[in-house]
C-alpha cells in the first residue's frame, strides 16, 4: 500500500470465530477521506522528532481492537462514504445504525445534511390508549440513546462531521465476527 501514510496501513487484530487472528484494516475507506500527515512532536530529552500515529486523537481501544472514531471536522468525499464509515464504526463498537434525519435543499431536493444514530435512540410511542387493551404491545429496543453523528455538505463539496455524540446509555455488544447478535445466527 505504497503512498499511504504508515498510520493508515497499520492493522489491528481481532479474534475470529475459529479462534484465529484475522487482520482488520483500521480505515477501510482511506481513499475517500481527506488524509492528514502524521503528527510529530519534539522529544524533550534529546531534541529528536518522534512520530505519533495520525489516528492518535480519534482512535480508541474497544475489546482489544483499535477502532478509529469519528471526530468533528472529519471529511468525506460523499454522503455514502460518511454513512459507510459510521456503519463500520458502529459494527466494530457494538451497535446498529439508524438513519434518522435528512435535510434537503428545497429547489432541487439535494441532500444538505444527514443525521445517523444508534438504533436505540428515542422511545417507542405508547399506543395502548389508541389501539385498545386487546392489542398486545411488543417489547421495544429503543432506550433513549443519544449517540449520533451529523454530517453536512460544505461549499467545497466535501461532507464534514459537524456533531458527534459518542456516549451510549446501554451496553454495547461487539461480537467476534462484527455482526450484531440478533443476526449472527443467520450467518452460521
Amino acid at each position: 500500500m505504497a503512498g499511504l501514510p504508515r498510520c493508515l496501513v497499520s492493522m489491528s487484530r481481532h479474534a475470529s470465530l475459529n479462534g484465529g487472528m484475522d487482520p482488520v484494516p483500521l480505515m477501510p475507506m482511506a481513499a475517500s477521506m481527506v488524509l492528514h500527515p502524521p503528527l510529530f512532536h519534539m522529544d524533550s530529552d534529546n531534541g529528536n522528532e518522534a512520530e505519533h500515529s495520525c489516528l492518535e486523537e480519534s482512535t480508541s481501544i474497544f475489546e482489544g481492537v483499535e477502532v478509529q472514531e469519528p471526530y468533528v471536522g472529519m471529511e468525506f468525499d460523499s454522503e455514502e462514504d460518511a454513512r459507510e464509515f459510521y456503519v463500520d464504526y458502529a459494527r466494530r463498537i457494538g451497535f446498529v445504525v439508524r438513519i434518522m434525519q435528512r435535510r434537503r435543499f428545497g429547489i432541487d431536493g439535494r441532500t444538505l445534511a444527514r443525521r445517523l444514530g444508534c438504533n436505540k435512540q428515542g422511545f417507542s410511542p405508547n399506543n395502548m390508549g389508541i389501539l385498545g387493551p386487546e392489542k398486545k404491545l411488543r417489547p421495544s429496543a429503543r432506550e433513549g440513546c443519544k449517540a449520533t453523528i451529523l454530517v453536512k455538505l460544505e461549499k467545497s463539496g466535501k461532507w464534514v462531521v459537524t456533531r458527534f455524540v459518542k456516549d451510549h446509555n446501554h451496553p454495547l455488544i461487539a461480537t467476534a465476527n462484527g455482526f450484531s447478535t440478533a443476526v449472527s445466527f443467520l450467518l452460521v
